[in-house]
């Protein structure tokens, strides 16, 4: 299709859309399974938080460039589902603030050795 990025057709952009969605689940699941505390709880809480929102939104742009100008129609709500999930990635604390906290986990992983 000539409106998607990269030549996917319609279905190949939503099926990556749903595949990346189902993925922001797993670090969730880590942080319920890890009860939220102990050693792993913030890198997964940071795992998760950096990875959502970009996620959200690659999605919302999947979404426009399947429904192309329709989409923006005020009778639809994917313009104000692409301005969420621009906010989240300001208001959940930045992307490269996320980065910091898993980095300084790896490094110390590192040096202790696990």
């Amino acid at each position: 299709m000539a409106g998607c990025r990269g030549g996917y057709g319609v279905g190949e952009n939503v099926q990556r859309t749903a595949a990346e969605l189902s993925a922001g689940g797993v670090p969730e699941e880590a942080v319920v399974a890890s009860g939220g505390g102990g050693e792993e709880g913030p890198v997964a809480v940071a795992h998760a938080k950096r990875f959502c929102p970009d996620a959200a939104l690659r999605a919302a742009i999947a979404c426009s460039e399947a429904l192309g100008a329709y989409g923006w129609l005020d009778d639809t709500p994917l313009p104000r589902f692409i301005s969420l999930a621009k906010m989240l990635q300001v208001v959940d604390g930045t992307a490269e603030i996320q980065r910091v906290v898993i980095g300084r986990e790896l490094d110390r992983m590192a040096r202790s050795g696990s």
